[in-house]
């Protein structure tokens, strides 16, 4: 890893983990519906000001949009992040511990879809992996902080796994169809259509607390398919994301006071230990 890569992939880390914590204190101040909805506007807004940009710079170009299949796997995972966000935001106000928790839990599962839907290869490591998370998610479960939540709370961290699961089949479809950037677009619009319909009824936001929560959300997923896109090898990108889990997981305990700290800090490491073989 070069100079370049380095400061990349410490970048990733500090947008990823800052995301996590600035949306923890929106959903106490911004309906998560409504959030929902600034997002996905947000994104299509950005996506497609910036559309020639990224097509002078050979990202992307207009015929990229005219993949049926890349704009409906777009559209599709719009909607399931409408899903996604309304849980999250919903779950975060309880624990974020359980919502940081979502990801290693859903990396396990789309290691084990890959295998049995896609025919993906299954290396040792990747073996390994999913039976480290596969009991991770199972511990977190019984002894973590997500045991203290009620159904409620459990039940939308089951809807943010699922709607994760669901993001890697939308996207092992509609990437190569369009590229990463015209995907961008479509997810945007899917999800601001979608988010549309259950924000109603809800307060107008100002423009000013709309941007903010909008590039909030835009920036890291950017400067990550950016960096996936030919800068950082992909299993570094991914490894800098995971490197979130158990730096959130330590926040959780010491400034939330979620869970033990010993719990926490064993489970933000199985989550490590478990995700880095799927990358060897």
């Amino acid at each position: 890893m070069n100079t370049y890569q380095a400061v990349l992939f410490i970048t990733i880390v500090a947008l990823v983990t800052g995301r996590t914590m600035i949306f923890k204190s929106v959903a106490q101040r911004v309906p998560p519906n409504l959030t929902a909805w600034v997002i996905g506007s947000g994104t299509f807004v950005f996506t497609t000001a910036f559309f020639p940009l990224a097509q002078s710079a050979g990202v992307t170009q207009y015929g990229d949009l005219l993949s049926w299949q890349g704009a409906i796997a777009g559209l599709m995972k719009g909607v399931l992040l409408t899903v996604l966000l309304v849980a999250q935001q919903h779950l975060i106000t309880r624990s974020l511990s359980a919502t940081t928790y979502v990801f290693p839990v859903a990396i396990g599962l789309i290691g084990a879809l890959d295998v049995l839907a896609f025919n993906g290869a299954v290396t040792p490591g990747a073996m390994l992996s999913m039976a480290i998370l596969a009991a991770a998610g199972i511990a977190f479960a019984l002894f973590g902080h997500l045991q203290t939540l009620d159904a409620a709370g459990k039940a939308m961290f089951g809807t943010m796994v699922a709607a994760v699961v669901a993001f890697a089949v939308c996207d092992r479809i509609g990437i190569p169809a369009v590229g990463w950037y015209s995907y961008l677009v479509y997810t945007g619009l899917g999800n601001m259509i979608s988010a549309w319909f259950v924000r109603k009824g809800m307060p107008r936001i100002r423009w000013l607390p709309w941007m903010t929560i909008a590039l909030c959300w835009s920036i890291p997923e950017l400067v990550f398919n950016f960096a996936i896109a030919g800068t950082l090898p992909i299993s570094y990108a991914y490894l800098a994301i995971s490197l979130r889990v158990p730096l959130l997981m330590v926040i959780a305990t010491v400034v939330y006071r979620e869970g033990r700290p010993t719990n926490q800090i064993v489970f933000g490491l199985i989550s490590l230990i478990g995700i880095v073989p799927s990358f060897i």
